[in-house]
């Protein structure tokens, strides 16, 4: 996400209000306030005001979901995964308990284990998850277990 902020609008602690970026697209004066602000999680200011990069919508989106035993194994797979030049959208770990509240939420029965989610996006004639990269994620999580798609 901290790559889609173009700036912000801060109220820092004492009152002051900070306005980051500017229109320059590329500056090596002082520090980057807009990635410092998103990577302090609202420790150093309220953000009063966002403006964003727009992002295209995609035409096709894949989910391919991996449960595992561990959520070392699951970590272990989703470095892997970066590693191994499969292009990814998106990953998102689950814990079992968040895989319960899914379960509740959405009147799933997903296994309620760590569980990896990769999301493969595609526009035009681009396969979001082609045939290529889908024995290679395969393989990844069948060296930790199960697979599901």
């Amino acid at each position: 996400m901290r790559d889609n902020v173009i700036n912000l609008k801060v109220v820092l602690a004492n009152g002051d209000i900070v306005k980051t970026a500017s229109r320059a697209r590329k500056s090596a004066a002082g520090y980057d306030l807009t990635r410092l602000m998103i990577g302090s999680e609202g420790t150093l200011g309220v953000i009063t005001e966002v403006t964003l990069r727009l992002q295209k919508l995609p035409e096709h989106s894949v989910v391919a979901m991996c449960n595992f035993p561990s959520i070392k194994d699951a970590a272990d797979v989703a470095i892997a995964t970066m590693l191994s030049g499969i292009q990814v959208s998106r990953v998102e770990l689950l814990d079992g308990i968040q895989v319960r509240a899914v379960n509740i939420a959405n009147g799933k029965n997903l296994p309620e284990v760590p569980t990896l989610m990769f999301e493969f996006v595609g526009t035009g004639e681009i396969e979001p998850f082609s045939l290529q990269n889908s024995p290679k994620l395969f393989l990844l999580c069948l060296m930790h277990l199960s697979f599901y798609a």
